[in-house]
């Protein structure tokens, strides 16, 4: 029988494509299209409603009161720029005013706004984590997409990432925190497509890398880890992984510093601290009993995902300030949350390793590196644990939503399950901010004192 018909045959007469069997394909991208636009604009609506409601509160307008964040600086560095004196901790941080800047002078020049250019920058800076977070929405629905979650799984990942208290408040409060959980999602996006022996796809890395890098410096770290979970897993050697990792981390710092010193060199009014000085300013963050610390993140873990009330202390600020209370999350724990967060991360663990998918297996390596890493780091250094829970939140919340993946024959009980949880801490973590709104509301107000930033 011969292997192909003449051009003249009947039997293949057929298109080669069907009008209509394109249609489902063009729906399912319509339908993810939409679902994606939906989740951005839900989550800006609620971060930018929240964060004005703390404003009017004015919780913004003093350090410590939100979790230990200072957002009276940060609005000020968003909106203006500025943030020398931590050009080599945070190297890029200042890209963020550059288009505010450019917005409040194209408004004021063609007379879009009647208010003042400061005002106008600060209500532009306070978009800032609103618009961060809903960009974090859809890449984390992609991540979910492209490690072979089906478009309900993903779309399940996607809400839970956004339902998380951790990111409920940081993506309503104007800290650098937000950029540092987007950048993450950014990390993971990159991994699903694994460098191989002949491919590395370098510019999509020091993308990455520079901007992990520009907003904290230490975030270099776990792009570094990611990366080389993925050469491991697309087929690279031990030296050669280690090589290119090490490529990938002094470029990155190379690129972000550099650019942050030719940001900085047309102002040659006052020096910035030099790294030795600012090293100097930063030992004081560690913590004078690192053992007990570190305990704490057996709880720090589950609270950034859905905590119990928080506790409310003196704010160890003067008298001066609007709010002589503060949040926190230490010493706050429920065990009935910490086994359940604990047991999935560590099934999400085991059926990330024993897939037969290289992406999924080096998301789910860089992923526990991560979180590994930043317990690490975060029981040397810091004082509260929540204050950083961003930088572990993307990779945990990936390894929490893994059953999704591998329901099979269980998928009724398992999306049964998913819903109450789902359900459970949206409605947790939505009282636990009215809390605090509440309890700001009830607090006496004083006027506020000029404060300088802890951190």
């Amino acid at each position: 029988m011969p292997d192909s018909f003449p051009s003249n045959s009947p039997a293949i007469a057929v298109p080669a494509v069907s009008p209509l069997g394109a249609s489902p394909r063009r729906s399912t991208f319509i339908l993810r299209a939409c679902f994606q636009v939906l989740l951005a604009a839900s989550a800006f609506v609620f971060h930018s409603t929240f964060e004005r409601r703390l404003d009017g509160l004015g919780a913004f307008d003093q350090l410590d009161v939100i979790f230990d964040t200072d957002p009276s600086t940060r609005i000020q560095f968003f909106a203006a720029g500025g943030w020398r004196q931590r050009c080599f901790v945070h190297p890029l941080i200042r890209f963020v005013s550059l288009p505010i800047r450019g917005a409040a002078i194209f408004a004021d020049q063609t007379g879009i706004t009647v208010a003042p250019p400061k005002v106008f920058r600060r209500g532009l800076g306070m978009l800032v984590a609103p618009v961060c977070s809903a960009l974090t929405a859809v890449v984390m629905f992609r991540v979910f997409r492209g490690a072979g979650f089906g478009d309900l799984a993903a779309a399940a990942g996607a809400i839970l990432h956004q339902v998380t208290f951790s990111q409920m408040m940081f993506g309503s409060i104007p800290e650098s925190f937000v950029l540092s959980g987007l950048g993450l999602s950014l990390v993971l996006l990159c991994g699903l497509v694994l460098p191989t022996s002949d491919r590395v796809a370098w510019p999509r890395w020091l993308a990455v890398g520079v901007f992990t890098t520009g907003v904290t410096i230490t975030q270099i770290i776990p792009t570094c880890l990611m990366f080389a979970a993925c050469c491991r897993c697309g087929g690279r050697g031990v030296r050669e992984t280690a090589r290119a990792t090490a490529l990938l981390g002094g470029l990155s710092v190379a690129l972000a510093l550099s650019i942050s010193s030719l940001l900085t060199f047309p102002n040659a009014g006052s020096s910035p601290l030099t790294p030795a000085a600012q090293a100097a300013h930063y030992a004081k963050f560690f913590p004078s009993r690192p053992l007990e610390h570190a305990f704490g993140m057996i709880a720090a873990l589950p609270n950034s995902i859905a905590p119990p009330p928080a506790r409310i202390v003196h704010n160890r600020r003067d008298e001066s300030n609007r709010y002589q209370i503060r949040f926190t999350l230490e010493s706050v724990s429920h065990p009935g949350t910490i086994f359940a967060v604990w047991m999935l991360f560590l099934v999400g663990l085991w059926l990330g390793l024993r897939s037969d998918a290289p992406v999924q297996r080096a998301l789910c390596l860089g992923s526990v590196a991560i979180v590994l890493y930043n317990c690490l780091f975060h029981a040397l250094w810091g004082y509260e644990w929540f204050l950083y829970s961003q930088h572990w939140l993307t990779p945990m919340v990936f390894l929490m939503a893994a059953p999704l993946r591998c329901a099979g024959r269980y998928r009724l009980p398992v999306w049964g399950a998913t819903l109450i949880a789902l359900t459970l801490i949206a409605a947790n973590n939505s009282h636990r901010c009215g809390e605090i709104v509440a309890r700001l509301e009830a607090e006496p107000k004083v006027v506020v004192a000029p404060l300088e930033a802890s951190e």
